[in-house]
């Protein structure tokens, strides 16, 4: 995130709170694509200086990171037509399902059963300012953070976790139990079985959402 804020400085922008976490999601992490992505940001939102996260959403090309994140998202929204246009697209350009499952389906799931918990057992919501959250996150004893995802610095990934407080509404817990033993069976199957990858993962893909 640091280099996603002085690269945003160096263009004379600055991010909303919360915008640089899902820039840096969505953008990927090649420092060229960034400041490609910043340049047209800043033209997009002209006159204003602050980026927010409809600008990101609006104007962030479909990269393999960003289509790696709207697969979660789609998922989420249990919009399977998405979720299997996008599958296709990253399929047509070399990604195997493997490692769409591992990248964009199997982490979405885990995050949205760790929201669900979270927002269960401890009565967090999505509802407020990033900051916030993130704070009140941070004030948790260790008990019970140490099963929550982290960034490379060690710090809690909240971000993640934050969108999906927002998106646990559509499903049960017993249901995003069931899903992510459904993304173990369908890893189960691209890695031992000669099936079509792209059917397994269109079939997980009604399973989750359908």
């Amino acid at each position: 995130l640091a280099l996603v804020h002085q690269l945003a400085r160096d263009r004379g922008v600055r991010f909303a709170p919360g915008a640089a976490e899902l820039f840096a999601m969505v953008a990927g992490e090649d420092t060229r694509q960034l400041q490609g992505e910043l340049e047209k940001l800043a033209l997009y939102a002209a006159p204003r200086t602050e980026l927010e996260e409809d600008d990101i959403r609006a104007v962030v090309s479909q990269n393999r990171a960003g289509a790696i994140f709207d697969i979660g998202d789609a998922l989420a929204r249990r919009n399977i037509r998405r979720a299997m246009e996008l599958i296709d697209q990253l399929v047509y350009l070399g990604e195997s399902p493997v490692a769409i499952l591992l990248a964009a389906i199997i982490p979405k799931i885990r995050g949205l059963l760790v929201a669900k918990d979270l927002s269960e057992r401890l009565r967090m919501r999505g509802g407020g300012s990033y900051p916030q959250f993130s704070a009140q996150l941070e004030r948790l004893p260790d008990s019970e953070t140490a099963h929550l995802p982290r960034t490379k610095e060690g710090k809690i990934s909240a971000y993640p976790i934050f969108l999906a407080l927002k998106e646990t509404g559509g499903f049960t817990m017993d249901q995003l139990r069931a899903g992510l033993r459904h993304c173990l069976e369908a890893n189960r199957k691209l890695v031992t079985s000669d099936l079509d990858g792209k059917l397994v993962l269109n079939q997980l893909v009604v399973k989750i959402a359908g």
